[in-house]
């Protein structure tokens, strides 16, 4: 009975992480251009908002957990609202929040580059 519990709950879990992730998937596939720009005004990613967000107002990292790596960053206040336009974002960015990482993450889908190379651009506007 606990086993089946926990299959049940597991395969929720699942069902919902794919949910997010088709959701955050449609969205890249119906961009038109870059999905990321970086100029000395700031950064603008169009999969979590099409704004362009300062430099000023971004603290950025590398985050590995695991086997895997990822870009985070987290944004000033004044500047998060604009960022949480979709559900799926508000959903990843509490998640993230959760375990301790920052609440953004540039996520490579769409980019032809890995996390490393998109630090690597955004360290040339802000280390």
């Amino acid at each position: 009975m606990v086993l089946a519990a926990v299959m049940l709950i597991c395969g929720l879990l699942l069902a919902g992480v794919g949910v997010v992730m088709a959701a955050l998937s449609w969205r890249i596939a119906r961009l038109k251009g870059p999905a990321v720009t970086m100029t000395g005004a700031g950064l603008c990613d169009r999969r979590i908002a099409g704004v362009v967000t300062p430099w000023s107002a971004i603290s950025w990292k590398i985050v590995i957990n695991s086997r895997s790596y990822s870009l985070q960053f987290d944004v000033a206040v004044p500047y998060r609202d604009a960022l949480l336009k979709h559900w799926d974002q508000r959903l990843m960015g509490r998640v993230n929040r959760a375990f301790g990482f920052p609440e953004f993450t540039v996520v490579t889908l769409g980019t032809a580059m890995s996390a490393a190379g998109i630090g690597d651009l955004m360290s040339r506007f802000k280390a």
